[in-house]
């Protein structure tokens, strides 16, 4: 249940019963809060519906994940903010426990209240949530938009893929501006790009376009370009892979599963080519600790089937000392990060469905090239290629509150190389094991800015048995910053 606390000006915050995908995982003290401010209009009694949206007698707060996809999840129940009747001014809510990391918050106005009656008018705006700390965020009715911002201010996209927009509006004082925004493509691009009034784009053919935001009343706009292009290329392709099986393992095959490379105890990654050239182990850095951000219900420690100790590796329940299954969320995430944390392929974490996963890498790296180049400073192995995720990547702050890089990047398992080698887990019958590479110079940072770990969003169960940071030039790594570096 959501808790509300905080000063409230005359009015009433109500939790809505609204069940959170995700929210509610982990300890309190490692959530953050936000103290949402909406400002009403003063008397609007004699308001008609032809002054939107200074008629808004009610305001519905949407917390939401920060993802570019149709219905992203929510990370705490909405909170509704109403006026008090025959009275404006501020009204603020203090909504607590939200899992920290970048989020969208979506302001609904309504000219009912509680959230009953019409939509007038809307307001969205990205914020960040860090850990012990509260995020203020101020929303108004009645205030003119003077300035107008798209997030991502640039697109990407193949013919038929999809992305959402986010768009806020300000006044003066930097306050979120309820309005109704107009979504078009400029004259010319509409042959290449469409969007529609929630600020969905869908690419249609290659070219460019650019969309906009506009705010009838000030004329303000906000624009994005948008490129369509013929492969959307974030991902670098490995070639080829080598493996090495531990002595005394008990490797073999069962379930059916007859391929010449298949195996149901660890193998290790040895060396993997891509066109740049080929990077051994001593060219990558493994995981140091992980930690699950929503949707553990489903997500465990996966191993191969026989995996025993009698390779001198056992399984990564027996390795981090916790039960299996785990009973609390610290040996949950200790089995993961036992399984994430060694050169074996073979373990990993698996998921049916969506979740959420922090990884910190033992080091840092930093791009070899600020101009995007064919070489991965990030390699990720999964299982069964049928993954989709996003990734971020964390460039500074703390363990419980990170700082992300600017952009995101979006992947289907159709941009993974399938290699040779097939593990059978209990997680799962056997599966074939498919790598992919990424440039970080594609998440957006400065020059020179290192990557330490990544939040990694999967769509549909990715099951990644292997995340590395990797480096041509082993020189280019380097310690993780104190706030970066977990506790014992």
């Amino acid at each position: 249940m959501l808790r509300l606390t905080g000063a409230l000006v005359g009015a009433v915050c109500v939790a809505l019963l609204i069940s959170s995908c995700g929210g509610g995982d982990g300890p309190d003290s490692d959530k953050g809060d936000l103290s949402v401010t909406v400002s009403f209009a003063p008397d609007n009694a004699a308001v008609s519906p032809s002054e939107l949206p200074v008629a808004t007698n009610s305001v519905v707060i949407e917390v939401l994940d920060n993802l570019q996809v149709a219905n992203p999840p929510r990370l705490v129940p909405d909170t509704i903010i109403n006026r008090a009747a025959g009275a404006g001014g501020p009204v603020s809510c203090k909504i607590e426990s939200i899992r920290p990391g970048q989020c969208i918050v979506r302001a609904k106005g309504y000219d009912g209240y509680d959230g009953q009656g019409t939509l007038i008018a809307t307001g969205s705006a990205q914020a960040t949530i860090r850990a012990r700390r509260t995020t203020t965020l101020a929303f108004t009715t009645e205030a003119l938009v003077v300035q107008i911002t798209i997030v991502p201010a640039a697109l990407q996209l193949e013919p038929g893929h999809s992305s959402f927009l986010t768009a806020t509006a300000y006044d003066a004082d930097g306050q979120v501006v309820l309005t109704t925004l107009t979504w078009d493509i400029a004259p010319g691009g509409g042959t290449h790009a469409s969007v529609d009034a929630s600020g969905l784009v869908t690419a249609q053919s290659v070219g460019a376009s650019t969309v906009s935001a506009t705010d009838a009343t000030s004329g303000c706009q906000g624009s994005c370009a948008v490129d369509v292009v013929t492969s959307v290329d974030y991902s670098i392709a490995p070639i080829a892979m080598t493996v090495t099986v531990p002595p005394n393992s008990t490797n073999g095959t069962r379930d059916g599963l007859s391929k010449p490379n298949a195996y149901w105890d660890d193998i290790y990654l040895e060396t993997i080519t891509f066109t740049s050239g080929t990077f051994t182990q001593s060219q990558l850095r493994e995981v140091l600790a992980t930690s699950l951000t929503f949707g553990r219900a489903g997500c465990r420690a996966d191993y191969g089937d026989m995996d025993t100790d009698s390779d001198g590796d056992p399984n990564p329940y027996v390795r981090a000392g916790v039960p299996e299954p785990p009973i609390t969320y610290a040996e949950q995430d200790a089995a993961i990060t036992a399984a994430l944390s060694t050169f074996s392929i073979s373990e990993g974490i698996a998921e049916m469905s969506h979740y959420g996963l922090n990884v910190m890498f033992d080091e840092g790296v930093a791009d070899n090239d600020p101009a995007r180049d064919g070489v991965p400073e990030i390699i990720l192995v999964e299982r069964n290629v049928a993954a989709e995720f996003q990734i971020e990547a964390i460039v500074g702050g703390t363990v419980s509150s990170p700082d992300y890089a600017p952009n995101c990047l979006q992947i289907s398992g159709s941009e993974f190389w399938v290699s040779p080698y097939w593990i059978d887990t209990v997680g799962g019958p056997g599966q074939v094991l498919a790598a992919v590479g990424f440039d970080i110079s594609d998440f957006g940072m400065p020059a020179g800015q290192p990557i330490y770990g990544l939040r990694f969003t999967s769509f549909s169960g990715a099951d990644i048995t292997g995340f590395f940071l990797s480096s041509t030039d082993p020189s280019r790594f380097c310690p993780l910053p104190g706030g970066l570096t977990p506790a014992p």
